[in-house]
Parts: C-alpha cells; sequence; structure tokens
C-alpha cells in the first residue's frame, strides 16, 4: 500500500490518538516504581558483568569486525596465560 508522503503525518497522529487512553483509570503504588527501578538496574548490571566474563571474546569480535585483526593468527580464548610451560 502506497501511500502519500503527504498523509504520513496524519497517519502517525491518528495512531497516536488511538494508542494513547484519554483517562486512565489506574494507580501505581510506590511499590511498583520500586520494581521498575529494580529491573532497569538489575538489567544493566547483568549486561556489565556479562560484557565482563566475556570482554576478551567481544574484544576479538569487534576487532574482527572492523578489520584490525585480519592478519593475526588465531587466539586460544582458554583463559590461560600466553607463557609456553617450562616444567
Amino acid at each position: 500500500m502506497k501511500t502519500c508522503p503527504s498523509s504520513r503525518p496524519l497517519l502517525f497522529l491518528l495512531l497516536v490518538g488511538l494508542a494513547v487512553p484519554g483517562i486512565a483509570s489506574a494507580y501505581l503504588d510506590p511499590g511498583t516504581g520500586s520494581f521498575i527501578l529494580q529491573m532497569l538496574v538489575g538489567a544493566v548490571l547483568g549486561g556489565l558483568v556479562a560484557i565482563g566474563v566475556f570482554w576478551k571474546r567481544v574484544l576479538g569480535f569487534l576487532k574482527r569486525l572492523f578489520g584490525k585483526g585480519k592478519d593475526a593468527p588465531p587466539r586460544d580464548d582458554t583463559g590461560g596465560d600466553d607463557k609456553p610451560r617450562t616444567d
């Protein structure tokens, strides 16, 4: 369905008008706001922990993605150090 470019703002306003209720008979107590805040903080901290755990893999992926690691040999991401064993 092709629409005229001048009718797009009218369509947008119509959809917004239908999506936003006129009168909301709802009550959000302080516990609800606290729960939403806890969910946001948990999601941010969980994402940071996940990035911290997989930092080497994320960094390697970004280097390959942007072409800086094309000539580098593949790394062993087992978590060990790069020094050879001498025992």
